[in-house]
């Protein structure tokens, strides 16, 4: 009877106990601050395209200002805005291995914004590496984007114990690429055949076209191999035809860029209609060839 009274004793005094020591684990009265004002996260995207992300990653650290190691401290770190950019794409922040989605006040808490940090007691403090990935699709412009956000740490009772401004840079790089439509082939090379040619009318070659992306300027610039003729496999004969890109002629002879865009391309790109006219003409049977060559340059 007296080993029993003595158990319930202690099982009772460890849960008179209890509260209190959650209270001080809890760390409501925890000091936290960041160890620096400001910091940078710099997106790069190695290039650009269906699929491609830019990355970046920053390390902040954070402590308290007392030194009582016997106790835990914890606090959320919160990220909000502070101002969007129209150019800035969608990004994901990742931290303590979560992703966090900035709101638009510090004071504005749910799971979504915020992660939960416990910080030791102690000078050594606590690395956090942030991590911020971007889509890197095409659509996006070339040339740097910054987005302003500030980091919080919330005390227990709601309060802000420090702030960090969070500067978020995306550098994209000038990218171009280039496609046929229309054309038959696969990869860079592809064909146009013109058919039978008449010695008693034009031909037109079926309606194809290119499709160019761009996240800057750009121009486009055609050449022939041939300076605009057909010329006979053996060498027997030549046929002058004649390019249109967009309705008017590409002097093909002389390879200047016939168009230029000061702006870059949508996602799904820009679209340019060509087409091949070969002027009635009676010429030494068999297969003529030419190779047009189809630059796209950023500006």
């Amino acid at each position: 009877m007296t080993t029993f009274n003595r158990i319930i004793a202690l099982i009772g005094a460890l849960l008179l106990m209890s509260p209190a020591a959650a209270s001080a684990q809890s760390g409501t009265d925890c000091d936290v601050r960041f160890t620096q004002e400001s910091a940078t996260i710099t997106m790069v995207a190695p290039d650009i395209g269906r699929g491609q992300q830019a990355f970046g990653e920053q390390v902040i650290r954070l402590t308290t200002v007392d030194d009582d190691q016997n106790r835990a401290c914890r606090a959320d770190l919160r990220i909000s805005r502070l101002n969007t950019a129209p150019s800035f794409p969608s990004y994901r922040i990742f931290a303590l291995g979560r992703p966090i989605v900035p709101s638009i006040s510090e004071t504005v808490a749910n799971a979504q914004n915020q992660v939960i940090v416990a910080i030791p007691r102690n000078r050594s403090g606590r690395s956090i590496n942030l991590r911020a990935v971007a889509p890197a699709n095409w659509g996006i412009h070339a040339g740097r984007h910054n987005e302003q956000l500030q980091l919080s740490l919330v005390g227990q009772a709601g309060e802000v114990l420090d702030k960090l401004a969070l500067n978020l840079v995306l550098d994209v790089p000038k990218a171009v690429d280039v496609m046929f439509v229309g054309a038959t082939g696969i990869g860079r090379a592809n064909r146009i055949n013109l058919g039978r040619l008449s010695a008693a009318q034009s031909t037109r070659s079926e309606p194809f076209g290119l499709r160019v992306w761009s996240s800057s300027g750009y121009r486009i610039g055609l050449s022939s191999e041939n300076q605009g003729k057909l010329v006979h496999r053996q060498g027997m004969d030549e046929i002058p035809y004649k390019l249109q890109l967009e309705g008017r002629e590409v002097p093909l002879e002389s390879g200047i860029a016939p168009y230029t865009s000061p702006e870059a391309t949508g996602r799904s790109g820009d679209i340019y209609s060509l087409g091949i006219l070969v002027p009635a003409r009676r010429s030494v049977a068999g297969r003529y060839q030419d190779r047009i060559l189809v630059t796209v340059s950023a500006i």
